[in-house]
């Protein structure tokens, strides 16, 4: 894994003038740039990611989560407050959180990593062996598999499971309706744990858009009445 990270690097930084690299990855990041653990990718043991790359690449790196570094440039995007949580729906789920200009990260690296957190009432099997992970309701994975498990395709996409409920499908409305709810409960513990000024949604689920976004506050709000 190290080996293809500095590859990568060493590719795009030819032949240009390099000043610093960051550097974003998934899995658990210390402030020193060391990544203690990145399954995706390979890592199992510590790494000192950013040290090695910095002497091989004769530049200062810096190694970031990569949905602590998407929260870091949504922050600086929106240009106000210094408080954010970021909610990365991709393959998997993950949380990144920035508070009073910090990055929030434990005392391990392992702060947001919060996709195995079960949500109240639900019972779906993950792959963790729990019930009810919130990355088993509302990652992309999950709901293409659920969508795939209505037939609604060979490969469907989170798209035709939103679609489909938009049609009257009662199973895709309830798939729909369970994705919501999860991410509506995400948002507001996010809001009540750290009292962030915002809440951002990102990664490719985050691409529906309002068909998304609309529910997610609809369920907020009627929780205020």
């Amino acid at each position: 894994a190290f080996a293809g990270v500095l590859f990568v690097l060493a590719s795009v930084v030819a032949g240009r003038t390099v000043r610093h690299v960051g550097v974003g990855i998934p899995g658990r990041v210390t402030a020193r740039g060391e990544v203690a653990m990145a399954l995706n990718v390979g890592i199992i043991e510590p790494v000192p990611l950013a040290a090695e790359l910095g002497a091989r690449l004769g530049v200062p790196v810096i190694v970031e989560n990569d949905v602590n570094a998407a929260a870091v440039a949504a922050l600086a995007t929106l240009g106000t407050g210094r408080s954010l949580t970021y909610i990365s729906i991709g393959t998997g789920f993950a949380v990144g959180s920035i508070v009073d200009g910090a990055v929030v990260r434990g005392s391990t690296g392992g702060a947001g990593e919060i996709g195995h957190v079960p949500v109240p009432g639900e019972t779906v099997p993950c792959v963790c062996g729990q019930r009810g992970c919130i990355e088993a309701i509302v990652s992309g994975r999950a709901l293409s598999d659920a969508a795939g498990a209505l037939g609604l395709g060979a490969t469907p996409t989170v798209t035709d499971l939103w679609s489909a409920a938009e049609a009257g499908n009662a199973d895709a409305i309830a798939l729909r309706a369970r994705a919501v709810t999860a991410l509506a409960w995400t948002a507001q513990v996010a809001v009540l744990m750290l009292d962030v000024d915002h809440v951002v949604f990102g990664g490719g689920v985050s691409e529906l858009g309002a068909p998304l976004l609309d529910p997610i506050r609809a369920v907020l709000l009627a929780r205020q009445a």
